[in-house]
């Protein structure tokens, strides 16, 4: 599993990891801060991910329900998040996370997708974040990010739903090594755990 998926970072050390069948992790996360946000001061979130030298293509399934309204997610601030998904860190001030997370809207949590790029290649944050019509969210869906060169392209695929979602491609000045993984983040005062499975990094034939 490690060969697949990378090594285990747990910065807080209070973070579970468990290895299901079928080549699948479940990441649970306590109810406090755990975050790859810029301005927080710490990237305390759990992940594993490995070096990939070069053009890539990572793929994975997240799964993890949307929560219904409740006290714990009253909180609307940018923070306020379960995500999971794809994580490509160059440095800390040049990387980039693409992740499905619920974050709390007018009448509680919603399905979103977002981009995130922080400080990328020294220009500042940037965030890009895709929210679906539909009222009944898929219990999960797929990621896909692609690196050729100096470009990076994300698509999402949503379980069950004929409706796929494609970000622009951004520039990205990366060295040719990386990080690359899976991540779960969680900024709502309330405990969550994720599944991922179907991971696979691939490498085109040089």
């Amino acid at each position: 599993m490690r060969q697949r998926y990378g090594a285990w970072l747990d910065p807080d050390k209070d973070s579970t990891l468990e290895i299901l069948k079928s080549e699948a992790i479940k990441v649970g996360v306590p109810g406090t801060p755990h975050s790859m946000r810029e301005g927080l001061g710490k990237w305390n979130s759990p992940r594993m991910w490995q070096n990939v030298t070069g053009d890539f293509v990572a793929t994975v399934r997240v799964a993890f329900p949307i929560p219904g309204p409740g006290t714990a997610y009253t909180e609307t601030n940018r923070h306020a998040v379960h995500a999971t998904g794809l994580i490509v860190w160059a440095s800390d001030d040049d990387h980039l996370r693409l992740v499905r997370q619920a974050h709390t809207s007018d009448k509680g949590p919603e399905e979103q997708y977002s981009q995130y790029l922080p400080h990328l290649g020294g220009k500042g944050g940037k965030i890009h974040s895709y929210v679906p019509s539909s009222e009944r969210p898929p219990a999960s869906a797929r990621l896909r990010l692609e690196r050729t060169g100096g470009k990076v392209t994300c698509l999402v695929t949503r379980d069950g739903v004929d409706e796929d979602y494609k970000f622009g491609a951004v520039e990205v000045g990366w060295g040719e090594t990386v990080k690359v993984g899976v991540v779960a983040e969680n900024g709502y005062p309330a405990p969550f755990e994720a599944t991922f499975d179907e991971y696979t990094v691939t490498v085109p034939n040089k």
